[in-house]
């Protein structure tokens, strides 16, 4: 029975497309940024689930910071340069999360 293993890719790309578009081309202050938060904080959140459920433990640690850091409700406001910088390692972050769920998947 397939349950879904398939399109683990799609959080992930949607994350990474909206990653890409807010400091490039958006301007990194109110709609680009929360819009961001708002879909970063709870994709991050079921990556950490998936990660757990495949029992790769240091990257629910990981997953689960980053839904932290872009948590909506209890914002971090940081300059420029700051935003840039996490929003580079959360790309990175995101596309080593392509890889890293997708081997080695467990068959329940």
């Amino acid at each position: 029975m397939n349950t879904g293993k398939n399109s683990i890719w799609l959080p992930q790309a949607v994350v990474i497309a909206m990653l890409l578009y807010a400091p490039f081309f958006g301007d990194l202050y109110y709609p680009p940024l929360t819009l961001l938060e708002w879909v970063c904080c709870p994709t991050f959140a079921y990556l950490a689930l998936e990660a757990w459920k495949r029992k790769k433990t240091g990257w629910v640690w990981v997953f689960g910071t980053v839904a932290v850091g872009y948590n909506p409700i209890l914002r971090v406001h940081s300059n420029l340069e700051l935003s840039i910088g996490v929003i580079s390692v959360t790309i990175g972050i995101a596309i080593a999360s392509l890889f890293v769920l997708n081997s080695n998947n467990p068959e329940k």
